[in-house]
């Protein structure tokens, strides 16, 4: 598929940073007070967008790329907590597929937007190209299923939400970034890497470990991308 514009988000700021980096900037402006970063990024036309945290926000970010900046495929990249008791600091999460884990499943799949099985599958070609990368990459990458919810999770919640989800990871935006893009036909993946694990309190690992841990999340991206 030939991207017309690539959309980036990206909560915080230090998770938006590398991207802004690499970008070469055409323009800024904020939109719903969240800024777009708009220019080239490797080698496409791109618009980078930090967010801010939770769903209705990732939400919010997504509609905008389409409707505004005609935003054809959307990557949400940052950071997430380990569900899987085998993830690392550092380790990269590609989601396979989406979910909430704070929201009952029939109110996606009985009412709009419809989703068959409760959660949204991340772009097969994006997954593929992961896959051979994971094959060479130094960086410990990991292709599962995330799962969002409004809230830091800790301690039996984490084994709870693995459980019923089959995911790996947790974070904020993920299942609201799938929701609208499903919502629009529009292709997505999910690159997050891991700031705090299932030996660690959330909230405090997940500030200490951001900014290398944005970066890892970036850098598998980058390579995926310009497969």
């Amino acid at each position: 598929m030939k991207l017309k514009t690539l959309g980036i988000i990206c909560a915080e700021s230090q998770e938006a940073e590398p991207y802004r980096q690499a970008t070469h900037i055409g323009d800024q402006t904020t939109i719903a007070k969240m800024h777009f970063t708009i220019g080239e990024l490797f080698g496409k036309k791109a618009v980078v967008v930090q967010c801010g945290n939770a769903k209705v926000n990732a939400a919010l970010a997504t509609q905008i790329l389409k409707d505004i900046f005609d935003t054809d495929f959307v990557v949400l990249s940052g950071t997430a907590g380990a569900l899987d008791k085998n993830l690392k600091i550092g380790d990269v999460v590609v989601a396979t597929g989406v979910a909430c884990h704070d929201l009952e499943p029939r109110i996606i799949t009985d009412f709009i937007p419809y989703a068959p099985d409760g959660r949204f599958p991340a772009d097969d070609n994006f997954l593929q190209a992961a896959a051979k990368l994971k094959e060479t990459s130094r960086q410990n990458i990991i292709l599962g299923e995330m799962a969002s919810g409004d809230t830091f999770i800790s301690g039996e919640q984490r084994d709870a939400i693995a459980v019923r989800l089959r995911a790996v990871a947790v974070d904020m935006e993920s299942a609201a970034v799938g929701h609208a893009c499903f919502a629009n036909d529009l292709p997505f993946a999910v690159v997050k890497a891991i700031t705090d694990t299932v030996e660690h309190d959330s909230f405090g690992n997940f500030g200490r470990n951001m900014i290398q841990a944005s970066k890892n999340a970036f850098n598998v991206t980058e390579g995926i991308l310009t497969k």
